[in-house]
């Protein structure tokens, strides 16, 4: 007996996939690189100069990204002196909800 749903649309939702000439996934995974690199000038106490890497990740990964498409970009540090950032975004191939913490080096005297 042939299936029923056999001609059915597929109804399962869109999912970006991960593919290296992808400029969406490159641009983000380059945000998150670089905030891991003023997270490193933020522990050596170079304030100055992790502000300015934050300020160039930031327009990197817009200069790529839809303005239309960037619902909300947030980047701070929070009370543990942590860089976390909180992206919403949307385009033509889905939703891209992302919330990434820098990685903290692992020695804090980073100098």
């Amino acid at each position: 007996m042939p299936d029923a749903n056999a001609h059915a649309p597929d109804m399962r939702p869109s999912i970006r996939k991960a593919h290296r000439d992808d400029p969406v996934r490159n641009a983000l995974a380059n945000f998150c690189e670089n905030l891991d690199g003023a997270q490193w000038l933020l522990a050596g106490g170079s304030k100055g100069s992790a502000k300015d890497c934050v300020n160039r990740a930031v327009s990197d990964l817009t200069a790529v990204l839809s303005a239309s498409g960037i619902r909300d970009l947030t980047v701070n540090v929070n009370a543990l002196g942590r860089i976390e950032a909180f992206l919403d975004y949307s385009d033509d191939l889905g939703d891209i909800r992302l919330t990434y913490t820098a990685r903290q080096p692992l020695n804090s005297d980073a100098r």
